[in-house]
């Protein structure tokens, strides 16, 4: 079929609006919450909206991750399963559309996938990553201590949760660099400084 005449396809299929059926979409949700697992990430750590919006109005901390140790975690985690499982994990950047995408899924899980790959094109500032397992909305994700590399502490971190987060990574992480945010005087732009170490 030619380009056209898939989309026209697709097009087709679409206009059944198996989604308005309550209970087919109760069986998406169900299929969803039983098998698939979502990390979800982004590319950036300097955005304001993302401090507002995921870090309690820049009172958390945001955590930074080694990509390399994480993709040797993923893949030694696929290779050391029981044979009894399939695992798929795929790592992708999400795309942001003014209108819902035509889906044209081949499998269930290309669907599924499909669907969770795409935002409103309002959200494209987050730059967002998301990991999906197939197979793995039950099973937990243990992460190397190497897998972080720096943990970035907001800019309105009250001193308590800024001491003991310190604290522990210093004690159980010492490899780990922990930054803190400062908004500028200037701008509505945020700065980043490295906290000193304590002297052994």
């Amino acid at each position: 079929m030619r380009k056209h005449e898939v989309r026209n396809y697709a097009r087709h299929i679409m206009s059944f609006r198996h989604w308005d059926d309550k209970n087919n979409m109760e069986k998406v949700r169900t299929f969803m919450s039983l098998r698939i697992g979502i990390f979800s990430a982004s590319e950036k750590h300097d955005d304001n909206l993302l401090w507002t919006h995921y870090a309690d109005s820049h009172k958390g901390f945001c955590v930074g991750y080694d990509a390399g140790v994480f993709d040797h975690y993923c893949r030694a985690l696929v290779r050391n399963l029981p044979s009894d499982i399939t695992p798929m994990l795929i790592a992708c950047p999400m795309s942001y559309a003014d209108k819902k995408p035509v889906l044209i899924p081949r499998r269930w899980e290309d669907k599924v996938i499909g669907s969770l790959l795409t935002k409103a094109e309002e959200y494209a500032y987050e730059k967002e990553v998301r990991i999906f397992d197939i197979n793995g909305a039950r099973r937990p994700m243990t992460l190397p201590p190497q897998a972080i590399k720096e943990v970035i502490l907001g800019c309105k971190i009250s001193e308590q949760d800024e001491s003991e987060i310190t604290e522990m990574l210093r004690d159980k992480m010492p490899h780990v660099q922990i930054i803190k945010a400062q908004m500028r005087d200037d701008s509505f732009k945020l700065t980043f400084e490295e906290k000193k170490k304590k002297c052994m």
